[in-house]
């Protein structure tokens, strides 16, 4: 998704990993259920720990709100392709 962008086709990404289209349909319904694995994979390992980083600062209120937010948006603009998928 990253290499070959949001419009990517189960086609693409079955050649990239180098199985069959058939292959990555028993592990994945359709590309919706592709889509939500990648979402997942994207927040356990990106997201959630980008923002305890941010939950864990001294920051309280209105400043902590605003650090959520940042990192938030700054998490999506570094890695745009998985929210565009």
């Amino acid at each position: 998704i990253r290499r070959l962008g949001s419009n990517v086709s189960m086609d693409e990404i079955a050649a990239e990993i180098g199985v069959s289209k058939t292959v990555l349909y028993r592990y994945f319904v359709d590309k919706n259920d592709l889509t939500t694995a990648v979402m997942m994979r994207f927040a356990q390992v990106t997201l959630i720990p980008n923002m305890a980083a941010a939950l864990s600062s001294n920051l309280d209120g209105y400043d902590l709100t605003r650090e959520i937010i940042r990192v938030y948006v700054d998490t999506v603009a570094n890695e745009p392709e998985p929210y565009r998928f």
